[in-house]
């Protein structure tokens, strides 16, 4: 989880605590136990469950004291969502249940329809799709029945989202599309700019670029008016994202930046995959020392999510743009970071794809006879794990390295080695490059 949504929930925490405080000396019991739910909730989201179900027990035995229906079934909701959030799945299935029984014991077919919605839900992060699309579907026609069109609506964002899980990307956007008229008829903006989000990441994943465009234009207007910094992040996330797609550097470029400044004056978690649209797109725009310059800020903010993984990622680009700007003892300083990020992460692939690029960096440095060590290791490993294209690689900057330090014979053993890897492996393009060399020792 981001540093900055766990400030957020510790914070949250706080002030559940201070309202549960206030509801007890006020001795209003519903106020107690609607505080108490949203209290467990809190709990929850700090990895504190024993402390979270302790307070929705409470929530819940007062609702049921009360004999208040709806307070019971926002009890259960709440801890439903809880169980969610916690990744327990069968437990929150179960609240669901519960749920649907309190509705068939009243009769009320507005809370099963939502009980059984949210079993759906459940389901389909279970990976249960032909479940989870019983449950919606019997959802939709309780809410069809029910002439009831906010139901209708959610469940249709529900179905839109089950659709992109299992792939029928066209029925997503009819989903989505119905969604975002029921909402606009019940003159709910807040619900269409969610659907019409969703709606332009589905355009933007069958192809659509210029309509994903479109859309994501209109959400992230309506969100600098709402003030949802969150929320913008995630729009100019999947703008630079098609722009980027479209090849429209200079637009990705300006929705990049506008979110990394939106991060530093709002204290928000800027999405990383922004930073890399912004980096390709300065490099389709020859704009090396701004591309440059945006690297060494994502590997920084990727460490300071504790996002391990982009770190070392961005530490490898990182790398090549050193390279590319010719600043060859950076690079080596660089590569040599990110192998050990990779080699705290098992990335053992990855690993070995560095070995051989501070190989190639201590080449350009003249220091030949080291540079050769780590080519032969990275060989070594491309060899153990079928790498095919590593291994090729490796024999090829051998090749180069045998060449400089005059041992030509060497240098044609691991050209010809390289040529049999590739051509085993039907790689025409590389089989020419390593021929050129070979051309090169023999002239």
């Amino acid at each position: 989880m981001p540093k900055g949504q766990q400030q957020k929930n510790r914070e949250n925490l706080a002030i559940c605590q201070e309202e549960l405080k206030v509801a007890r000396a006020s001795g209003k019991a519903r106020q107690i136990s609607t505080a108490a739910a949203s209290l467990g909730l809190a709990y929850f989201q700090n990895k504190k469950h024993q402390e979270g179900l302790r307070n929705f027990r409470e929530a819940t035995q007062i609702a049921v004291e009360l004999g208040d229906l709806g307070l019971q079934v926002h009890c259960l909701g709440m801890k439903t969502l809880a169980y969610q959030i916690a990744a327990r799945l069968p437990d929150a299935y179960k609240a669901a249940q519960e749920i649907e029984a309190l509705a068939d014991e009243n009769e009320d077919q507005s809370i099963k329809c939502d009980a059984l919605a949210s079993q759906g839900q459940i389901l389909l992060d279970s990976g249960d799709e032909r479940g989870a699309f019983e449950k919606f579907y019997a959802a939709r026609e309780i809410a069809d029945s029910l002439q009831d069109k906010r139901r209708q609506m959610n469940i249709l964002g529900a179905l839109g989202n089950y659709s992109l899980v299992i792939a029928a990307v066209k029925k997503a956007e009819e989903n989505f599309q119905q969604a975002c008229i029921l909402a606009r008829e019940l003159n709910d903006r807040r619900n269409e700019i969610g659907f019409l989000g969703n709606l332009g990441a589905t355009l933007e994943l069958k192809g659509d670029l210029d309509g994903a465009a479109k859309i994501f234009l209109e959400v992230l207007e309506y969100l600098r008016e709402s003030g949802d910094l969150d929320a913008q992040m995630q729009a100019l996330r999947y703008l630079t994202q098609v722009y980027r797609k479209q090849e429209d550097a200079e637009s990705a470029i300006k929705y990049a930046l506008l979110a990394i400044e939106i991060a530093r004056s709002g204290d928000v978690e800027i999405p990383l995959v922004i930073y890399e649209s912004l980096i390709l797109a300065y490099y389709q725009q020859q704009r090396m020392e701004e591309a440059l310059a945006a690297t060494i800020e994502a590997v920084q903010v990727a460490h300071d999510s504790g996002n391990r993984q982009q770190e070392m990622n961005f530490l490898l680009s990182l790398g090549e743009s050193y390279m590319l700007a010719g600043k060859v003892e950076e690079a080596l300083e660089t590569y040599r970071k990110a192998r050990e990020k990779a080699k705290k992460l098992d990335r053992h692939n990855v690993e070995a794809y560095l070995i051989g690029r501070i190989g190639f960096a201590l080449a350009e440095l003249g220091q030949m006879e080291e540079a050769i060590q780590h080519h032969n290791e990275a060989l070594e490993i491309a060899r153990q794990m079928k790498l095919v294209d590593l291994e090729g690689e490796q024999l090829s900057m051998l090749a180069m390295a045998y060449v400089d330090l005059n041992d030509n014979e060497k240098a044609r053993e691991c050209c010809q080695a390289a040529i049999k890897v590739y051509s085993e492996a039907k790689m025409e393009e590389e089989v020419k490059k390593v021929r050129q060399i070979l051309e090169r020792i023999d002239a």
